[in-house]
């Protein structure tokens, strides 16, 4: 019983490492942490030996905390459809399921095939998935409308299954939580199949216990007198027909039967410990294996006992023999199972170590894995004979920041990064995971540390931070280029607007004068958007709550000698346009308040405009209204073919993809709506 708890627990222990430290992802460190916390709780649990039904619901509690669902359970699959509900964690307005038998048609036969190891499905919305209508009316049933599922496998079998759930709303998972989901089933496949090892164990060594109580074990008596070959039985049990297939009997005609029934490879074995036990006196228990009647190979275990029977001159034998070829087989199977898990964690990229601190600060290795010797360049061997290799390898810089062994006696685990100096001399660094854990029987601690080799990955983010600092001083660069592209064109356009006042000076014909000053209008305002450019840190984005209020102000103060006559009232929302549509929209509005303090008004009659720049479910309207005379028509192309204004405002408006409208209700009203462009389309 305790050769076998031990190799139950070593197994359970080297299963852990390989949880633990299988998948690291970089993620964020707060969701890492709480995942790791419950790997580590989960692996603990499995280490202790707590109960299956304690390990499951600590296990369902954890995850329904850190994915805030509504019911987390454990399901596991029975025959035929049938299954029970064996751990469960529920939100408080939740029903609880726990216990609960459920005949699930959907569950059985080639449905149950998709479900293989690590098999994850998230579901935002059951009733959009399409699911079988047995199934989608078993969700139903429990008001499931978000679903994460997960395939539990113990062994080679699909024991189960893992369902996060969302009740009260759908909800889309993410690669983090279902890699959550994935990274357990391993750790609850673990506890699962050590449960049932253990029960297994617990019944081999029942019925080895009822064979003891109803004398089932063969109980052989003989006697010996000069060598082996000269044996006389005195008895044989009823249990040599359980234990060998042979009955008394047929042990008694055929004296040779029993050794002749050994396996080759393990009868000279056999009688070399007898002749040494034998003749010596004393006792002796060996293993040995027997070939059955029946053909099948049984382990045998046999207890010899030996004295001198002065009476017969002779040595009394007495021999109890028990099969334990159950025991042996799950012997067999638990060592085949930490050799491969050996094998994995040899081959893992990660250096695992443990090791024991003392209650006096003194620590003693426990055990090292073949990964140190990729990850420091060092033989376990070598890091065992010197337990301060790794102290005296780290970094100066970086040793105030990790916990030396046995100094660092705190139960939180803790994960940090530093530099080694590996064996080669070449500098490393490494990603560290070290926790602790109190050990009552000698006051001190337990720890383990999980080292990984993240060189590579660190040499790629300090390139990638040199380059985005390249890419961000090739950007300022630009910005400055840009800045200073804007600015000259707008002083380009300045002096162009000058020349053209300068210019229409020298004409005597009125019609060309007005012709000159309304170029110098549309120049202006062209030259206002990019010197807001060049003023702004958005060198491609034009805001026109900034521009329409200027633009609108500059043009009337040009136009209008008397502001007590004609009165101007400007709105503007916040709507960012590329320079295309603001080049437009300026040109339109500049066309617009232009007409309406040229023409609104005559004969000196007094009145009002009104400009509004508005955003309204995605679309953009800019409109100039007065209450002035109003204009003949609706239609802007037939008010003054010669003109060039209004008909210009027409084509802007196409331009912009853009639609007209004229209200000639109360005044002039004519608004331009168009649609806003996404603001990271470039200028055409």
């Amino acid at each position: 019983m305790l050769n076998l708890n031990l190799r139950l627990r070593s197994s359970s222990w080297l299963r852990w490492l390989k949880v633990l430290f299988q998948n690291r992802r970089r993620v964020p460190s707060d969701f890492l942490e709480l995942k790791y916390n419950l790997i580590r709780t989960l692996i603990r649990e499995i280490y202790g030996q707590q109960p299956l039904d304690q390990v499951l619901s600590k296990a369902a509690q954890q995850v329904c905390e850190i994915l805030q669902a509504d019911r987390v359970l454990i399901y596991k699959l029975g025959e035929s459809g049938h299954g029970q509900v064996v751990a469960e964690a529920v939100g408080s307005s939740i029903t609880p399921l726990l216990g609960q038998v459920f005949v699930d048609e959907c569950l059985q036969g080639d449905y149950l095939q998709k479900f293989e190891r690590h098999y994850v499905k998230g579901t935002k919305d059951v009733e959009v998935e399409g699911y079988l209508p047995c199934y989608l009316q078993l969700l139903r049933t429990q008001a499931i409308q978000s679903n994460l599922l997960g395939a539990i496998w113990s062994q080679d079998h699909l024991w189960g299954l893992l369902f996060v759930q969302h009740c009260q709303g759908s909800h889309a998972w993410t690669s983090l939580e279902e890699d959550l989901v994935r990274e357990l089933l391993d750790p609850l496949g673990l506890a699962i199949q050590q449960a049932e090892d253990v029960q297994k164990l617990d019944q081999s060594q029942q019925k080895l216990a009822g064979i003891l109580s109803n004398a089932s074990a063969a109980i052989v008596s003989f006697r010996v007198k000069a060598s082996l070959n000269q044996k006389e039985y005195d008895y044989f049990s009823d249990g040599c027909t359980t234990v060998f297939g042979f009955s008394p009997e047929e042990f008694k005609a055929t004296p040779d039967l029993w050794e002749f029934r050994i396996l080759q490879q393990d009868l000279e074995v056999v009688r070399s410990q007898l002749e040494e036990i034998i003749f010596q006196g004393g006792e002796l228990t060996f293993r040995y294996r027997f070939l059955h009647k029946d053909g099948t190979l049984h382990w045998i275990s046999d207890s010899i006992s030996s004295y001198w029977n002065r009476e017969q001159q002779c040595w009394q034998v007495t021999n109890v023999a028990y099969d334990i070829t159950e025991q042996k087989q799950l012997e067999i199977a638990l060592q085949q199972s930490e050799q491969r898990l050996q094998n994995l964690i040899d081959r893992a990229g990660a250096a695992i170590t443990g090791f024991r601190v003392s209650a006096q600060g003194t620590y003693q290795y426990d055990y090292l894995s073949a990964g140190c010797e990729r990850v420091f360049g060092y033989k376990a061997e070598e890091m065992l004979s010197d337990q301060d290799l790794w102290w005296t390898g780290v970094h100066p810089d970086d040793q105030p920041h990790l916990p030396r062994p046995g100094i660092y006696t705190s139960a939180q685990p803790m994960l940090q990064e530093y530099r080694f100096f590996a064996k080669d001399g070449s500098l490393r660094w490494i990603a560290n995971s070290f926790s602790t854990q109190a050990d009552p029987r000698t006051g001190g601690w337990v720890a383990t540390a999980v080292d990984i080799d993240i060189t590579d990955r660190k040499l790629a983010e300090l390139q990638l931070l040199e380059r985005e600092e390249q890419l961000r001083a090739s950007l300022r660069e630009k910005d400055v280029l840009l800045q200073e592209v804007h600015h000259r064109v707008k002083n380009n356009l300045q002096v162009i607007s000058s020349l053209m006042r300068l210019q229409s000076r020298t004409l005597s014909e009125p019609s060309a004068r007005q012709a000159f000053r309304e170029c110098q209008y549309r120049i202006q305002s062209i030259a206002l958007i990019h010197e807001q450019l060049y003023s702004e840190h958005q060198l491609a984005l034009i805001d026109l709550a900034r521009y329409v209020p200027r633009l609108a102000h500059d043009i009337y103060c040009t136009l209008v000698t008397d502001a007590n006559r004609i009165r101007l009232g400007v709105e503007a929302d916040s709507i960012e346009l590329n320079l295309d549509q603001a080049i437009a929209c300026g040109l339109i509005l500049n066309e617009l308040i232009t007409n309406a303090c040229k023409h609104a008004f005559p004969q000196q009659s007094q009145g009002f405009i009104r400009v509004a720049c508005l955003q309204r479910s995605g679309q953009a309207s800019l409109c100039v209204s007065d209450d002035g005379v109003g204009l003949p028509t609706t239609n802007l192309r037939q008010i003054n073919p010669e003109s060039l204004g209004l008909s210009l405002v027409c084509d802007l408006c196409s331009k912009i993809k853009g639609m007209v409208s004229v209200n000639l209700t109360h005044g002039t009203e004519i608004c331009i709506t168009w649609p806003i462009a996404p603001i990271s389309d470039p200028p055409q």
